[in-house]
C-alpha cells in the first residue's frame, strides 16, 4: 500500500508538467499549424538554464522562473521570427523535417555548453520529507503546484479575455473565425510565441523531478506526444487526464524496473503516438459516417 501511494504520489506531480507541455504542443499544433519536434528539447532549455542559476549562482529553480520566463519569451520571438512563422500553413512534413533540425541544433549546443554528462536536481528543496507513507521533496511539490497554477491561468485566459477566446476560435474552426473578422496569423504568432515560453519556463520545473542531459529532449517529446495521443487534445480535460495516467504509469514502471524504466516509458509512448495515429483515422470515419446526412 505505501508503495501504491508513492507511486500516485510521483505520477501525479511529474503528470502537471506533462499536462502543461501538452497544452503548449496543443497551440502550435491547433493553432499553430505546426509539428514540433524540438517540443522536449526547448523543455530541456528550461531545465538547464534552472540548473546553471543554481549552480552557478545558487538560484532556487522557481526563484530561476523571474528569469527563465522573460528569457524564454525573447528566444520564443526568435524562434517564431525565423524558423516556427515560415511554418504556417506550410504541409506537416515541412514543419516535422524543419523542427527535427531544430531539435538536433539544440542538442549539439547543450551538449557544448553543459558536456553529455546528466545533472542531478539541485537546490535546497530536493530533500525529501514525509507525508504520511509518501515521501515528496518541496521542490517536485511546489514545481508540481506551479505547473497547476499554469494550468489554471491559461483556463481562465482562454474563456475571459479576448485573445484567449480567438484562440479557441482559431483552434476550433479557423474558415468560422476568419469570417468572424479574428487575425489567423497574428494568432498564430502569440500561439506559437506563448506555446515555447510554457514549453521552456515547463522545462526550468522539470529539473526537479530527474537528471537532465542532453539526450533528455528527444526522450521529453515522445512523452509529451504520447500524452497528446491518449487525449487527443480534445479538450483541457482530456489532457490533464491522459498526463496524470501516463505519469503514474511512468511512476509505476520506475519502481518496478528502476534500470529500465525510461527506455520502456519511451517505446510505450512511441506505441501510443503510433496507435493513435493509425486508430483515429478510421475512428474519425465511422464518427462521420454514422452522423445524418453522410
Amino acid at each position: 500500500m505505501e508503495t501504491l501511494a508513492q507511486v500516485l504520489a510521483d505520477g501525479v506531480l511529474i503528470s502537471s508538467i506533462y499536462a502543461v507541455l501538452a497544452l503548449s504542443l496543443w497551440l502550435l499544433w491547433s493553432v499553430g499549424r505546426v509539428v514540433n519536434l524540438a517540443h522536449g528539447d526547448l523543455a530541456l532549455c528550461g531545465a538547464y538554464a534552472a540548473w546553471w542559476l543554481n549552480a552557478e549562482h545558487n538560484w532556487e529553480p522557481l526563484a530561476a522562473l523571474l528569469v527563465v520566463v522573460p528569457v524564454a519569451l525573447l528566444v520564443a520571438l526568435l524562434v517564431n521570427r525565423f524558423v516556427l512563422a515560415h511554418l504556417f500553413l506550410r504541409p506537416l512534413l515541412t514543419s516535422a523535417v524543419v523542427t527535427l533540425g531544430l531539435s538536433i541544433a539544440i542538442q549539439a549546443t547543450l551538449r557544448g555548453m553543459f558536456t553529455a554528462m546528466p545533472h542531478a536536481p539541485t537546490g535546497n528543496l530536493v530533500s525529501p520529507w514525509r507525508l504520511g507513507p509518501v515521501a515528496l521533496s518541496a521542490g517536485q511539490t511546489l514545481s508540481a503546484i506551479s505547473a497547476v497554477v499554469i494550468i489554471v491561468l491559461w483556463v481562465v485566459a482562454s474563456h475571459r479575455t479576448r485573445t484567449g477566446r480567438g484562440l479557441l476560435a482559431v483552434a476550433q474552426n479557423p474558415s468560422a473565425a476568419n469570417v468572424i473578422g479574428i487575425d489567423i496569423p497574428r494568432m498564430a504568432a502569440f500561439a506559437v510565441v506563448l506555446a515555447v515560453t510554457l514549453a521552456v519556463a515547463s522545462g526550468s520545473l522539470l529539473g526537479q523531478f530527474q537528471w537532465i542531459q542532453p539526450s533528455v529532449g528527444p526522450a521529453l517529446t515522445v512523452k509529451v506526444f504520447a500524452v497528446a495521443a491518449l487525449s487527443g487534445l480534445r479538450s483541457i480535460r482530456a489532457v490533464v487526464v491522459a498526463a496524470i495516467a501516463f505519469g503514474v504509469l511512468e511512476a509505476a514502471l520506475f519502481a518496478i524496473a528502476p534500470l529500465s524504466a525510461a527506455r520502456i516509458a519511451m517505446m510505450l509512448g512511441a506505441g501510443l503516438v503510433l496507435g493513435a495515429l493509425a486508430i483515429r483515422p478510421a475512428v474519425d470515419t465511422l464518427r462521420a459516417s454514422s452522423e445524418p446526412g453522410r
